[in-house]
């Protein structure tokens, strides 16, 4: 005997009861249509999940008691309407899955899809399509135990292409939730504010996308007309505003009641002006909201100035380190605009914020050196020691268990033990220190990897244990 059976993939949205009922109604008359006997859903099809106090409120379980009734009275055919995330079927897992976002804290969590079913083994036998609403239909045979399906097609797509649709699904899901229909952006030259620019243009459109370059008197000539080339590109709106004058006048102004301005409060004053200053009302009078550019790397470390790079209604790239938002640059060229519109010249400048003398894009640059720090950083995010890095360390095995490139140590501490501690415990001082006051006021990030920023954990004071402090003694003597 067979049996027909509809798996499902729903786009669900939180708390929007009408829109889900709507679409568990769709998909049941698609099983009608196709004779099946059993379909499945995600368990919380009907509510989304991470609700928060909502799914505590009597008005709001009385509506859901309400539409599962109701749900039983229309299935006139005597579907069987199975809401799980993972139901056993001799020996077979099916597992539903949703696409849509929901929230984590106040970030944002992508649901991509993939609902799948499983042998007894744990095999994935069939899967459905990522990133968007779909079904597949099966047949089940009770007499051999076999699911087979003739419209299943296997999906291939690289990491890079896997980060570009998760992303775009949730930052789409997340401004269409909000509201916000225009975006205004800060366009350094740089590959951060070029790749934001580029997920804003792909999904708002060209006209509903500001770019700002707000130039200072630190301001590269290059970077200036890469920014320029990047919003001619993409075409957006653009325009230029220089902010020289005005920080000189709040220095002075600081000054005037005898204060100093030291050379960081000028590079904060300066993020500060474009952010909070500039930007926020340029987005107001454009109509919509502005986006903070800051990447994983940065945001991790608290490279970032408060009420300035900090401000901003998401950060889309948020959970990406830096060698993905190249990654991404480089994907947007080549399968999304299938052109070269983020310049060739920004994947290849030094970064920099380029805020003082000693920070340009043709001298210093920023303290961070990516290839390397991404990976440091990737492991304080997963929790591991100072111990355990300071034994890798020992064992010349640091590179090989982060994952960045073999003799980047060499090439960036020069075999000087006393450096690479130094540089160590700064940004572990950081990641633990200032930094969670800075993740903890950010800006949403739309989450991509299975280990984002933590924006929950206690402001304690950065934690040094006696096996790490005897492990370092033993190298540097």
């Amino acid at each position: 005997m067979e049996i027909k059976l509809l798996l499902t993939q729903p786009h669900i949205l939180s708390g929007n009861l009408s829109e889900n009922y709507k679409t568990i109604q769709y998909f049941l008359t698609l099983a009608e249509k196709t004779d099946a006997s059993y379909v499945f859903f995600p368990k919380d099809t009907l509510t989304g999940n991470n609700l928060g106090t909502l799914s505590e409120q009597d008005d709001f379980q009385q509506d859901v008691a309400k539409l599962n009734s109701e749900l039983q009275k229309e299935n006139k055919h005597h579907l069987q309407i199975i809401f799980s995330d993972d139901y056993n079927l001799c020996g077979y897992h099916i597992k539903p899955k949703s696409v849509g976002i929901s929230f984590s804290g106040k970030n944002i969590k992508v649901h991509t899809g993939g609902s799948a079913i499983l042998d007894d083994k744990g095999e994935k036998l069939f899967q459905l399509k990522l990133f968007q609403q779909d079904a597949l239909e099966l047949t089940f045979d009770t007499q051999t135990f076999q699911i087979t399906s003739g419209d299943y097609q296997q999906e291939n797509y690289d990491d890079t292409g896997i980060l570009y649709h998760t992303l775009r699904l949730g930052l789409k899901e997340f401004l269409n939730q909000t509201g916000i229909k225009r975006m205004t952006v800060g366009l350094s030259g740089g590959i951060d504010s070029a790749v934001a620019a580029a997920l804003y243009v792909d999904i708002l459109g060209a006209n509903n996308v500001l770019l700002l370059n707000m130039p200072n008197k630190y301001n590269s000539q290059i970077t200036q007309q890469l920014a320029q080339i990047t919003a001619q590109n993409l075409g957006a709106k653009y325009a230029v505003i220089p902010i020289s004058d005005s920080v000189n006048n709040t220095i002075q102004t600081i000054e005037n009641i005898g204060l100093t301005v030291n050379t960081l409060t000028e590079e904060n004053i300066q993020a500060r002006d474009r952010s909070s200053r500039l930007i926020a009302a340029a987005s107001a009078a454009f109509g919509g909201a502005f986006s903070a550019n800051g990447n994983k790397a940065e945001l991790s470390v608290g490279y970032a100035t408060f009420y300035g790079d900090l401000a901003g209604a998401v950060a889309p790239l948020g959970d990406l380190w830096k060698h993905q938002v190249y990654a991404l640059g480089k994907y947007f060229n080549k399968e999304v605009f299938k052109k070269d519109t983020i310049h060739e010249a920004i994947f290849q400048i030094r970064p920099s914020a380029e805020l003082s003398e000693q920070q340009t894009v043709g001298k210093g640059g920023d303290p961070l050196y990516y290839p390397y720090h991404d990976y440091l950083f990737n492991a304080f995010t997963k929790n591991i020691s100072l111990s355990q890095i300071a034994k890798w360390y020992k064992k010349d095995s640091l590179e090989e268990n982060l994952g960045c490139n073999k003799n980047i140590l060499r090439i960036i501490f020069k075999n000087n033990h006393l450096e690479f501690f130094a540089d160590l415990e700064h940004w572990w001082y950081a990641y633990h220190s200032i930094a969670v006051a800075k993740r903890l006021q950010a800006p949403p990030i739309i989450i991509v990897s299975d280990n984002p920023l933590n924006t929950t954990e206690p402001q304690l004071k950065p934690y040094f244990s006696e096996e790490y402090i005897k492990i370092k003694k033993s190298i540097i003597e």
